[in-house]
Parts: C-alpha cells; structure tokens; sequence
C-alpha cells in the first residue's frame, strides 16, 4: 500500500527550486524521469549519520527490546538506514543563491521551478517500487552535530529515518526540502529491494506539469538562454525560461527597460 505523504512546516503552495548542470535539464525533459540517489552516495559525510556524542548519551536515552537502556546495534542501524533511503533535494524558494549556482549548477546551466503541490502530485505514479516505498516530503532541519543536548538526541534516536531529515548547520543556506523514499521498514526482502533499486532509481514524471519556469545561470552564454528556450518549445514545454535576476545589473536592467525573460515556450 502506497502510503500518505508526510509534509513538514510545508504548504502546497510553497515554491521550489532545483538547480542543476544541462545534462541532469536535458535528462529530465527527454526522458521523463526524476532521480533518487541513495542516501550513502550523496557528498554530506553526515549524511543519516549519529555523531560520536549522540552514540555516547544513547547509552542513557536508547530502549532496547527488552526494555532495558541500551545503544546496542545502532551503527548497524545507521548503515542499514542509509542504504535504504533515496532522496531528491530542492531548496525553498524565496531567493535566488549564488551558492546554489555554483556548487550545484556551474556556468551553463538552469535553475527549475515547481511547487509542493505539484511534486505530490507528479509523484502519485503507481508501480512496483512506489507501492513498497515509505514516502515522505520535509523541510531540512539544521543542526550543530557536535553540540548535541539530551532532548535531540532523543529525538533523533526516536525515528531510525530522523537523521535523514536533519543536516549540519554548515548547509543552512541550503534552505533545503527533500523527497525521502525509504524501505527500511520492510523487514524481508531488502537484499532483493537493494539490488532492485542500487544506488538510486527514476521515477516517472510530466516535466509539463512539472516545471513551472525555468531561470537561466546568471554566468550562462546568450547561446546556452537560447538552447534552453528551443529545447522547452521542442518538448513543447510550457514553462517560461528566465535569466537569473542576478544576470544584470541595476543600471544594466535599466536601460534595457527590464530584464529579459525570454519567450513563452509554445503551450
């Protein structure tokens, strides 16, 4: 059974953006499909991961089955949490990041926009994977590993998938919100569901209903807004194509009379 969506301090309304490099655009337009790393493979080293401090007062806080304290298997757990869960991030729209830009997307690339609303919906599709899979839609909490207090540690030790909804405050400005896919919980068969799904899986969407505009690299080529603004009408996209707002500059933006958006890509 398909479970409900969990959304947290999110409404559907909320805007969203992913940034990300012409390839990762153009796979995502031609062939329809959104990609779920698992957890282990992504760049965080703490990622899902309990702190050598969390561990130490799991020691007081952490019941085992027999009712007694106890941290016993926590590191397996952790591992098996990891390799379980898939995620895809995007970031809480409110501004542009010129962090995003670089880290994420590079000279020529784009920057997608949808909305909560929308991503729930494009990720009702059925099949074999989404049935198993537990399905959950946060906002990225952010916390200091290294200055963990009794109540958080609780709390992360409350929920085997917690880890996964906290990261380091050295990412705060990632502003993040993640789809977690997770199948920890089905207590047979993971060997199989680990080879099945590997190290990440596609799940199919609309990129029409999808991508509600696209902005353009404020360091992209002229060329490269001009590919983009093809490559929408060529999949007959209806998402407007942007620059970046940080593509010009205040006298820039106004001598040109405004700054330019491109064309409606053909409905």
């Amino acid at each position: 059974m398909i479970t409900e969506t969990v959304v947290t301090e999110l409404a559907d309304d909320d805007e969203l953006l992913r940034y990300m490099g012409f390839e990762k655009f153009l796979r995502l337009v031609h062939n329809k499909k959104l990609y779920f790393p698992r957890a282990d493979c992504l760049d965080d080293k703490l990622e899902g991961y309990y702190t050598k401090q969390i561990y130490e007062i799991s020691k007081a806080v952490s019941v085992g089955t027999n009712g007694e304290l106890s941290n016993k298997g926590i590191c397996e757990r952790t591992q098996v949490i990891r390799e379980s869960a898939y995620i895809s991030c995007w970031t809480k729209f409110q501004h542009e990041s010129m962090a995003h830009w670089e880290v994420y997307g590079g000279k020529n690339s784009v920057a997608i926009m949808t909305s909560v609303g929308i991503l729930k919906n494009q990720l009702k599709a059925e099949g074999d994977i989404l049935c198993i899979l537990e399905e959950e839609i946060v906002a990225v909490e952010y916390i200091d590993h290294h200055a963990i207090d009794n109540n958080l540690a609780t709390e992360l030790l409350k929920n085997a998938r917690n880890p996964l909804k906290k990261k380091n405050v050295a990412f705060r400005y990632e502003e993040e919100v993640r789809i977690i896919y997770s199948h920890h919980h089905q207590l047979g068969g993971k060997e199989a569901l680990d080879a099945k799904l590997g190290k990440g899986f596609d799940i199919s969407i609309e990129p029409n209903k999808l991508i509600l505009r696209i902005f353009v690299s404020p360091k992209a080529d002229n060329w490269f807004h001009t590919l983009v603004v093809d490559l929408m009408e060529q999949y007959q996209l209806s998402g407007r194509v942007e620059w970046s707002r940080l593509h010009l500059t205040p006298i820039e933006e106004v001598f040109s009379g405004s700054a330019p958006i491109g064309r409606i890509a053909a409905s």
